[in-house]
């Protein structure tokens, strides 16, 4: 009974995080679409926008201080990157994702390399920019890739056991 509650659970665990992985995914491809209509001037005027309440009462508040250093930042290149990072990434999660939803065994394994490749990448960017946002990502995906690996052995084949039922008509021999 334990064994069975564990199965579900896993299995469960597995479609809930392909789901959400999904929803951020789509989020992913719909943000690196309005990158596009984000140029430098117009981004930094929305996140003035976003913290211009928030540094009144908090002049220290260290995110709003972030993003109003990002926004001061933000560069035409800087742009065309987040836009392509974030629409190729959300495409390559989403095909990835459709085909596991699907069962398609062979995207298992592919799902796991995309997968840790973009946590290498994610940890190789946390460490070059200290951005908290790419070891989130990361503990996330990383959380996806064990449930796919656990999801991946659930789903295989059982081999059949002649073994065992050699050693059922032995026992009924000696019987």
């Amino acid at each position: 009974m334990k064994k069975s509650f564990g199965k579900d659970f896993v299995g469960v665990a597995f479609r809930v995080g392909i789901a959400l992985k999904g929803v951020y995914a789509a989020g992913e491809l719909l943000a690196g679409i309005g990158m596009a209509f984000l140029p430098p001037a117009r981004m930094d005027r929305l996140i003035h926008f976003v913290t211009r309440k928030e540094l009144a009462v908090d002049p220290d508040d260290k995110l709003m201080n972030y993003l109003l250093t990002f926004g001061h930042s933000y560069t035409l290149d800087m742009q065309k990157f987040v836009m392509v990072y974030l629409l190729l990434h959300g495409l390559l999660k989403t095909t990835v994702l459709v085909l596991l939803a699907r069962k398609v065994r062979w995207a298992y394994p592919v799902a796991v390399v995309v997968f840790s490749l973009l946590i290498v990448y994610q940890c190789f960017s946390f460490l070059r920019g200290h951005s908290p946002f790419m070891l989130y990502q990361s503990t996330l995906d990383a959380v996806l890739v064990a449930l796919i690996l656990v999801e991946y052995r659930r789903l295989a084949p059982k081999p059949e056991h002649p073994a065992d039922d050699d050693a059922e008509d032995e026992g009924r021999h000696d019987a």
